[in-house]
């Protein structure tokens, strides 16, 4: 996949911001009493210190000049020193105390009566809330709206940044409030919708912002080429023929993000503005095999001499880190300040002159922010060269400029897990674990804005935040594994580890739903039910080079195991037991079970004397990567199947474990079906048969139920159902998919129509009643991409994001005569006294296995691709 350098939040904006900006504000003439400073020479020299770079001589000036101006209430140079100061600290890296600025230049304009000025103020202000990752927000202030029905061209609200620039006719706040709502947009990762507002911005006739807004464009339409090639390539997992036509589409966006950008310079060019040429310049570069090898080379030649004539500036410095990382082979690494290149494209002598040249450039500015890029950036250069004295010592000056602003968490936390890589590198585990463990803390504060409010780096999360947990959790489960360890130490240290993925599946999680509905759910549920009895946990933590199998026993006592094989080989055999699964339909009488029998060598027969002495009979497992895409109960120990001894449940997270039922819930029912076939988004969904004879069975269990079946089965009726009535169980017949996004993971509904994930969330979540009383939602024709564990995070994801306590639900699309069967006696189980929902699907799998041996059921139903994809995730009881 071809990205941008890096991403708005975690790293260095090249992706250019409109900012309008019209320069340092000059004074109206006010009568003023005397006074042993003159705030009016304040204000110039402050102008001169900004012009000079000394920006904090600059605040200090203008500060007190406010001050002056405040004491004899003069709103005109209160708006114009608040304007010059919100723009200063904007410059140093400091946009929130910019928000305060803004705002009381917006209020003192306002009391002027000076509306032109509130638009522009209220644009300025609005980019400010994107540097602070608060897009949504930014998004208010330029037009009122953020929704992705309607046409926010349209529909701006009457106060916001742009209807006001409309109605004062004001061409160039006009379009600056455009450029900037459709950075904005780009950011919460609508990229449609950034599209149409900076083409809208290009037509308008003033040319002023012209280079910006195609700047602008080009990066949006790599975002949306990235985002087909994801689709593209969760469709190719799945066998649909649409992996194609993604393919083309983000074809063809590359090819329009080459012309905007191209566009961009040429128009940079013309202007003579050589920091627009680089940031043009440097997006090309970084579209990577989408321009030739020659055309790059000459685009990065030119953009080293642009370096030498340009100011001291964020732009330069930032250019000059991106230029010295890039790797030779024309690719682009996803965190070049945590990546080390193979080779670089400049030799290893020009990169080192070129940070250097960077961080004393970054010293001058008194820009924090900046500052500490160049210096981390200094020490990722001699960590990756292993000259561990000098990475350590700029990194930790790195740290220290990023710890003088809250705003600067995002950089923090790089800085902290580059400590722990030079720590680690150097054989000192316990700082380095506390540097990872920093860093892990410094996501934890900002999580909720890096991975929902910005979209933008949703697919970057593996390489920039999935790390940091990893070497943080293998550092402490290596400890636990030391011998010179005591009992307790060992203990503590499995405990952590654990915490510390269960942290990282909840931001997993949030990442692929891209919103935090879910955080509040987040409380502290292990002890509670670790303390059942009969119960166990078993966590899988998969590493580069091993995997640990934890299990937690019901009296807090945790054991691991370690799988002594790569990342690349355990996957491996991973796909292989699921494919001797789905290809087992074929087989008559026999099935392959060498990689059940490995599996179950590898997970379950370590802790066998454990799970027995414990008397065991529930496993919970929380599963890790592709381990999700699998069934646990068709492990199998050479006499047995796993679910034929014990009962098994899922969970993506033990903190997303909701409390279980006081009484049992067999009094309402919702039953939705799909019978007819359906075409979606160009992808056949066959004919299910043999559904209205599952929602009919459905129906005897729940005399107390409501039907809704093909046609009647649509977004309205659903809702008004749902506002009318209260429903303990949910049950949908029909085909579900699950990809790589939200966007992917869809229910079939009637008339071709499709639920998606946000909107099965939106619908179930609206109604009055508590959304938690939903007990349980079956899902019983659902199919995940093979080979794609974050298509299974739409299997947790609908369990989550509709707030249900349990969710039933299949791996894999299997005949609907089978499902027929174990959901019958799925829910006769369910119905009687004292069983779990776990052990009624237990019962349910056994049935089937145990086919020979019943004349009503159908022999070959034995065979563990019928019965093995039906999963229970949630609570379990």
């Amino acid at each position: 996949m071809k990205k941008p350098f890096l991403t708005p939040v975690l790293g260095f904006l090249f992706l250019s911001s409109l900012i309008f900006f019209l320069g340092l504000g000059r004074l109206s003439s006010s009568p003023l009493l005397a006074q042993s400073v003159d705030p009016d020479k304040l204000v110039l020299q402050g102008v001169q210190e900004y012009q000079t770079g000394d920006y904090q001589g600059a605040i200090a000036d203008w500060q007190k000049a406010l001050s002056i101006y405040k004491n004899s209430n003069n709103p005109s140079n209160i708006a114009i020193v608040s304007e010059n100061l919100a723009r200063t600290y904007q410059q140093i890296g400091n946009a929130s105390t910019a928000v305060t600025y803004w705002q009381q230049a917006i209020d003192n304009n306002n009391q002027l009566g000076d509306l032109q000025k509130v638009g522009r103020n209220l644009t300025e202000q609005a980019q400010s809330y994107t540097a602070l990752g608060q897009s949504r927000k930014s998004i208010n202030l330029l037009c009122g709206n953020v929704s992705s029905d309607l046409d926010p061209l349209m529909t701006c609200f009457p106060n916001s940044a742009l209807e006001i620039a409309r109605q004062q006719k004001d061409q160039m706040g006009e379009i600056a409030a455009l450029g900037s709502l459709g950075e904005a947009y780009r950011a919460i990762g609508q990229f449609p919708q950034s599209i149409t507002i900076l083409e809208k911005a290009a037509q308008i006739s003033n040319s002023s912002y012209q280079a910006a807004i195609s700047n602008s464009l080009g990066n949006t339409y790599i975002k949306q080429a990235n985002r087909w090639e994801i689709q593209a390539n969760s469709a190719l997992l799945r066998g649909s023929s649409q992996g194609n036509t993604f393919k083309e589409l983000a074809d063809q966006n590359y090819q329009k993000a080459q012309e905007s950008l191209k566009k961009s310079r040429e128009i940079y060019r013309q202007e003579k503005n050589l920091t627009g040429q680089l940031k043009a310049l440097l997006n090309l570069i970084q579209l990577g095999n989408q321009v030739s090898g020659t055309e790059r080379e000459t685009m990065i030649q030119e953009s080293l001499q642009l370096l030498e004539t340009l100011p001291n500036s964020p732009d330069k410095i930032y250019g000059a880190i991106t230029l010295a990382n890039l790797p030779d082979d024309g690719t682009n690494l996803t965190e070049p300040l945590a990546q080390c290149p193979t080779t670089r494209k400049l030799s290893q002598k020009e990169a080192e002159n070129l940070l250097t040249l960077a961080e004393k450039n970054a010293k001058e500015l008194q820009n924090t922010r900046v500052y500490s890029f160049a210096l981390g950036a200094l020490g990722h250069f001699y960590e990756c060269n292993q000259d561990y004295q000098k990475a350590i010592l700029y990194t930790q000056q790195a740290k220290w400029n990023a710890d003088q602003n809250q705003e600067n968490l995002d950089s923090l936390y790089l800085w902290e897990w580059q400590t722990g890589r030079i720590r680690e590198a150097q054989g000192q585990i316990e700082p380095a674990i506390a540097a990872y463990q920093n860093a892990v803390t410094s996501l934890e504060q900002i999580r909720s804005e890096i991975l929902s409010t910005e979209r933008d780096i949703q697919f970057d999360f593996r390489d920039q935040i999935e790390p940091v947990y990893r070497q943080l959790a293998q550092l402490r489960l290596k400890e636990a594994s030391n011998e010179s360890r005591t009992f307790p130490q060992k203990e503590q240290e499995i405990s952590q580890s654990l915490d510390t993925i269960d942290r990282l599946r909840l931001a997993e999680l949030q990442n692929y739903l891209g919103n935090d509905c879910f955080l509040g759910q987040t409380q502290t549920n292990q002890k509670t039910e670790l303390n059942k009895p009969n119960t166990a946990i078993f966590n899988s933590i998969i590493l580069d080079q091993e995997t640990a199998i934890i299990l937690s026993l019901p009296n807090g006592e945790k054991k691991i195991h370690w799988i002594f094989e790569n990342r690349t080989q355990v996957n491996s055999k991973i796909l292989s037991f699921r494919q001797e699964l789905i290809e087992g339909r074929l087989a008559i009488n026999d099935y392959e079970l060498t990689s059940a029998k490995l599996l179950y060598d590898w997970m379950i027969r370590p802790f066998e004397k454990d799970l027995q002495s414990n008397q065991i009979n529930t496993l919970v497992f929380v599963q890790d990567g592709l381990f999700r895409t699998i069934p646990m109960s068709a492990l199998y120990d050479g006499e047995k199947f796993l679910v034929e001894n014990y009962a098994i449940a899922l969970t993506p997270s033990l903190s997303l474990v909701l409390p279980e039922s006081e009484q049992k819930f067999n009094q309402r029912a919702l039953i939705l079906g799909v019978t007819q076939p359906t075409v979606i988004d160009q992808q056949n969904f066959d004919k299910l048969f043999n559904v209205p004879l599952e929602v009919a069975q459905v129906q005897v269990n729940f005399t107390n139920h409501k039907l809704l079946l093909d046609e009647a089965f649509n977004r309205e009726n659903l809702e008004k159902e749902l506002n009318q009535s209260e429903y303990k169980v949910i049950h949908i017949a029909t085909h579900a998919q699950f990809g790589t996004i939200p966007d992917d993971t869809f229910i079939v509904i009637g008339n071709n129509n499709k639920l998606t994930i946000k909107e099965l969330e939106k619908v179930l979540r609206q109604f009055e009643g508590d959304s938690q009383s939903i007990e349980l939602l079956a899902l019983t024709a659902c199919q995940t991409a093979e080979g794609d564990d974050r298509s299974s995070l739409g299997l947790a994801g609908v369990a989550v994001q509709a707030g249900v306590k349990s969710v039933l639900a299949s791996l894999w699309s299997i005949p609907d005569e089978s499902t027929l069967k174990l959901i019958t006696n799925f829910y006769q189980n369910l119905a009687k006294n004292n069983v779990s929902k776990a052990e009624a699907l237990r019962a349910a799998q056994i049935a089937l296995i145990r086919a020979k041996q019943d004349d009503k059921i159908n022999d070959q139903y034995d065979n563990p691709a019928y019965w093995a994809p039906f999963i229970l995730i949630g609570n379990w009881n």
